[in-house]
């Protein structure tokens, strides 16, 4: 789960009622997008053995197990998610060092984030390295 499920999956909890249009507006999303979220943080509750989150009637249903979850998952949080300068500097190391061929779904998987988001990571990193010049 990356830092946007995190937080769609937190305001959901708190606000079951929550209109999908304040979330899109609230973290500058697309309908698209919201749903996407939604369907990995499902997937990752079933991962976890949890029933997934339902939608009926503009209002959200989830076990009591979500609340659990997000307890644990907010004690540990800092460890969860890496800040954007944190993630350049971790595809750094990794490229630099790995004597392996390395796949971009592997890093993206490990960091919690997208593909796109370590394609962007990369571009900067290549900068940086740019400016070391």
């Amino acid at each position: 789960m990356n830092r946007r499920d995190y937080i769609i999956l937190n305001e959901i909890v708190k606000n079951p009622t929550i209109k999908d249009k304040y979330l899109i507006e609230k973290l500058n999303l697309t309908k698209r997008k919201l749903d996407y979220s939604v369907e990995k943080i499902n997937d990752w509750l079933e991962l976890n053995n949890i029933q997934p989150i339902a939608k009926k009637n503009g209002k959200y249903y989830f076990e009591k197990e979500v609340l659990k979850i997000l307890q644990v998952t907010d004690e540990e949080n800092i460890m969860l998610f890496h800040t954007s300068r944190e993630r350049i500097e971790l595809v750094l190391l990794v490229l630099l060092t790995s004597k392996e061929k390395i796949l971009l779904s592997k890093i993206a998987e490990e960091l919690n984030v997208t593909k796109n988001t370590v394609l962007n990571n990369i571009k900067i990193a290549r900068e940086d390295l740019k400016s070391l010049k």
